[in-house]
């Protein structure tokens, strides 16, 4: 600010010294340096103007993005008979608060889907701005499964825990949901750096999980290959013969799920045969082959369907003693036999079966035991078909 001397004639027309005339013009200049320089000075204090700039005063520059604090939007199931849901979102809510995200809550309205971008992503401007889904599904407690989903539907990462009744399960809940929301946050912020054109994408290496990890892939059948089964047996055999007791032992073999077959031996209590004339024991040593195939009719119940195919070696002894004419026969002859059978099996656990087995077998070869006295005279005629029940446990084996 330029400022004039005041004109020195006026100093000399009222007789002023030239010592005044100096002092005189020195505050002059003085006076208009301050008066141009006042927007300077402090302010005093208590004045409102102070108060009143500093809060027009920007605290931030407008142009930089806040990333101390961001939004997740946190998906959960509403639990109708029971307070569980709403004490999840509290402890959940303040673990992620206390980490400086912001969940947005949104009761989950379905299934959780694998790969399907959520429709209520862009529903508010709240969830517009969050960086990804948390989302809880707890439809199947105590089984809890936590999905971290980004923005475009793309699964990051799931884990699997129980979570019970207690403030053990639920903190450890919020653990898992504050990993999964860093890596949200952290996949969200790589996803946002521009990547120059002649560089290929970097890929984020896989994350490594302490808990169970969920693989969206089809799970490996296992089933009881090897079994083993242990069995009563009872049979008829011929019309002037007792039934036939015997225990069953077997092996066998699945090769796919409730098909089997196996090979059962059959310890036969000796039958006596007591004819005119001549009195025998009938010493059988059956080797059976079964196989077949159990449908489902119930949880637990199956019916089973199949064949049976059996080689009988059987000795004769004779009593002398008790013998008064001589028994024109072999000691040993062989009777082969095959049939249908037809039962039900109960699964008292996965491994362990209860099964009725009923059964008939036609003989493909089959001879009486004769005697001459001096004619000829029957003494034991197998039937052509007999029938049979088997009653017994099984037990499998699963091979891996």
């Amino acid at each position: 600010m330029a400022v004039d001397p005041p004109d020195s004639s006026i100093f000399s027309e009222r007789g002023y010294s030239a010592p005044l005339q100096a002092s005189v013009l020195f505050l002059a200049i003085l006076s208009a340096h301050v008066s141009a320089n006042g927007a300077h000075e402090p302010v005093p204090p208590g004045d409102p103007s102070a108060n009143r700039a500093h809060e027009l005063a920007p605290t931030h520059d407008p142009s930089t993005p806040d990333t101390d604090r961001r939004s997740i939007v946190l998906v959960i199931d509403d639990l109708e008979n029971s307070d569980l849901d709403e004490r999840m979102i509290a402890t959940v809510s303040a673990h992620l608060r206390a980490a400086k995200v912001e969940p947005v809550l949104v009761r989950a309205p379905g299934p959780f889907v694998p790969r399907d971008r959520p429709s209520f992503i862009d529903d508010t401007p709240e969830r517009s701005s969050a960086v990804g889904v948390l989302w809880i599904d707890a439809h199947e407690l105590p089984n809890v499964q936590v999905h971290a989903v980004a923005r475009d539907g793309s699964p990051l990462a799931s884990r699997e825990m129980n979570v019970g009744d207690d403030a053990a399960g639920l903190e450890a809940l919020a653990n898992v949901a504050g990993s999964l929301s860093s890596l949200l946050i952290e996949h969200h912020v790589n996803s946002r750096k521009p990547t120059p054109a002649t560089t290929p994408p970097v890929r984020s290496p896989p994350v490594i999980l302490e808990h169970k990890t969920i693989r969206h892939e089809a799970p490996i059948e296992r089933w009881p290959r090897l079994l083993w089964s242990v069995a009563y047996r009872g049979n008829t055999f011929a019309r002037n013969v007792p039934w036939q007791h015997a225990v069953g032992l077997a092996v066998g073999w699945a090769p796919r799920p409730r098909t089997h077959v196996a090979v059962s031996y059959e310890l036969v209590w000796p039958s006596r045969s007591d004819a005119p004339l001549v009195s025998f024991e009938l010493r059988r040593h059956p080797i059976v082959l079964l196989g077949g195939y159990a449908f489902v009719i119930a949880p637990r119940w199956r019916l089973l369907v199949g064949v049976r195919f059996s080689v009988d070696p059987i000795t004769r002894v004779s009593d002398p003693n008790d013998s008064l004419v001589p028994v024109n026969d072999r000691s040993v002859r062989v009777f082969v036999g095959v049939g249908p059978r037809v039962g039900t099996v109960v699964e008292l656990t996965t491994r362990v079966h209860l099964f009725v087995d009923l059964g008939a077998e036609v003989l493909v070869t089959r001879a009486p035991y004769v005697a001459y006295v001096p004619e000829r005279v029957v003494l034991v005629d197998p039937d052509p078909a007999r029938f049979m029940i088997a009653i017994g446990l099984e037990l499998g084996t699963v091979l891996r």
